[in-house]
């Protein structure tokens, strides 16, 4: 069998990285003889990535790349959001190899938790619905793989496209019940089940020590804490949070789960934390680490606060109490799931010192049924993948 992952760009995005070697490692228990064709934008780095790992079925493909026409859409957009009435582009550019490796496929995932969202641009949402529609005319089997899906309310219009487009799936699986819950108000039938990266390997970079008997705290600040939040107030309240926990005796880790020109992790921290780093009263992870092994240090932490989704995920999946630092849906989806609350999620827009001093303080105070609530509900989650993954495979 032969899996196409549409939807994937790069491994410089550790998230991604954990939901590409999840799969790959679910699917190859169950399908030995899988073989894989991931897309990439960076071949060589994607490929040293992955070479951390004990994989040799797979293949790299370019990975499309968007036309004018949907770069021009996406820009018109903005002022004319009733133009998707009229016209959604449907189509992508496909590097002569890639699309050979998509014709040969028996299946294809749509993998990446939000590419089916709002959560960045319009372009990037339609640069992935135009990939259901040139997949749906090679008649191939294929699923969006456990994302967080919608909503598109707030434009109608693309909405009414974007289900349409979705309708040509085989099957849709979903992360949390509110995505299936807006699915199935759109007539479309969904999958409950968990993100990949709750099965992700927990590794230990034997390289590391860390000499600290106190508690040790994981942070993780992207530059989506700007994203509804006063860059002053956004900074004043991280650098007076580690403050805090610095006279508390807390060993701190900065964690950049993404590292790219446009989005980086490192960028903000090394910036934000510049003097803490300078006389190492906080560490600054290697970048060289894996996803797994990134996940092997949140795994022994005593808390984890964290910007990005899968560093929150590392931290669920290791039921390692975590603060969620939410700039879109999937925060307070994803803990309102795992929890039946969002309690340990300040939005960015509400980012302030006192309400992230109060929300860590929660986190405290629950520790104990935090531990057992990820636990219990963590073992469902890996159970529940992998019955996804065998699922696919008998289709």
């Amino acid at each position: 069998m032969k899996i196409f992952l549409a939807g994937q760009q790069t491994l410089a995005n550790r998230g991604c990285e954990a939901l590409v070697v999840s799969t790959m490692a679910m699917v190859s228990d169950a399908e030995p003889g899988v073989h894989f064709y991931i897309p990439s934008m960076d071949m060589d780095r994607d490929r040293e990535a992955l070479n951390r790992y004990d994989f040799t079925n797979y293949t790299f493909v370019p990975a499309p790349t968007l036309p004018t026409s949907i770069r021009v859409w996406n820009r018109a957009m903005r002022y004319f959001p009733s133009l998707a009435s009229k016209w959604v582009p449907d189509r992508m550019d496909w590097h002569e190899d890639a699309w050979q490796a998509l014709s040969d496929s028996d299946r294809v995932l749509h993998i990446g938790g939000d590419n089916f969202s709002y959560d960045y641009s319009y372009a990037g949402l339609v640069s992935n619905t135009a990939q259901i529609d040139q997949i749906a005319e090679l008649g191939k089997h294929q699923e969006i793989w456990c994302a967080t899906v919608g909503p598109f309310s707030s434009c109608r219009p693309l909405e009414r496209r974007v289900v349409e487009k979705l309708r040509k799936l085989q099957r849709i699986s979903v992360r949390e019940p509110e995505s299936r819950k807006y699915l199935e108000e759109q007539g479309l039938e969904a999958t409950l089940t968990g993100d990949p990266a709750f099965s992700l390997p927990i590794t230990a970079p034997g390289d590391r020590e860390v000499a600290n008997d106190g508690p040790s705290l994981v942070l993780n600040v992207s530059p989506y804490v700007y994203r509804d939040a006063e860059a002053a107030v956004a900074d004043k309240a991280l650098l007076d949070f580690v403050e805090r926990r610095l006279a508390e005796g807390y060993a701190i880790q900065l964690l950049s789960h993404v590292n790219t020109g446009t989005s980086s992790d490192s960028s903000v921290m090394r910036k934000l934390f510049a003097p803490y780093i300078a006389d190492g009263r906080v560490e600054f992870v290697s970048e060289e680490y894996s996803a797994s092994q990134f996940k092997g240090i949140v795994a022994v932490a005593d808390v984890v606060m964290a910007v990005r989704t899968h560093v929150t995920i590392a931290g669920f999946s290791s039921a390692t109490p975590t603060v969620s630092i939410g700039y879109s849906a999937k925060a307070p989806r994803l803990n309102r799931f795992l929890f039946g609350h969002d309690d340990y999620v300040i939005e960015t827009r509400d980012l302030n010192s006192e309400a992230l001093e109060n929300t860590f303080q929660a986190v405290l105070r629950d520790k104990p049924r935090i531990i057992t609530t990820l636990e219990r509900k963590s073992a469902g989650l890996r159970a529940d993948f992998k019955a996804l993954c065998e699922s696919m495979i008998a289709q």
